[in-house]
């Protein structure tokens, strides 16, 4: 087990790099180990070649085969979560679903996976990645150019961030002013 979690920490930290090679070359390689990996470092191999897929997309031209290997990883992952009932990584691979639909511009569906997703991980009390979630509904409907709608989303969030005190990281102000 100690093996596996420096090979995922070795190819996490080569995810980081900014070529499309060391990307491809990372992604190959956690595919690799993820075939041998069982229970929750399986879960967390699929979270993170599903999450690599969808920055890949964000940045290609044409993203459609990256989407399509993110939704079969997003799909394993979800399958898997059930098995190993955890709610943490069934709302990870339904959050992929709506980042995938983001993509490809469907606000609807992103908006209901992106509802469902925070469900699953409150319920799995991930409070952080939670409001996470739930700033990105309130962007999505931001840009739909529905703004009331978009505050009474943002309140919730904010409502999320006082619970667990997340709302004074620097990171959510970087997050909310994109």
């Amino acid at each position: 087990m100690k093996r596996i979690s420096k090979a995922i920490l070795l190819i996490s930290f080569s995810l980081c790099c900014e070529t499309i090679i060391a990307q491809n070359f990372a992604l190959d390689s956690l595919k690799q180990i993820e075939k041998r990996a069982k229970g929750e470092t399986k879960l967390e191999l699929q979270n993170k070649i599903a999450e690599e897929y969808i920055y890949l997309a964000e940045e290609a031209e044409n993203p459609e085969q990256l989407l399509k290997e993110a939704s079969i990883v997003a799909q394993q992952l979800y399958n898997n979560a059930k098995k190993e009932n955890s709610a943490f990584y069934k709302g990870k691979a339904i959050q992929f679903f709506g980042n995938i639909s983001n993509i490809r511009e469907n606000n609807e569906e992103t908006i209901r996976y992106y509802r469902q997703a925070k469900s699953l991980l409150l319920e799995a009390d991930s409070v952080e990645n939670a409001f996470f979630v739930q700033a990105k509904i309130a962007k999505l409907y931001l840009d739909m150019g529905n703004v009331d709608q978009a505050i009474q989303e943002m309140k919730f969030a904010l409502t999320l961030a006082g619970d667990k005190k997340i709302a004074d990281r620097p990171l959510v102000f970087f997050y909310l002013s994109q």
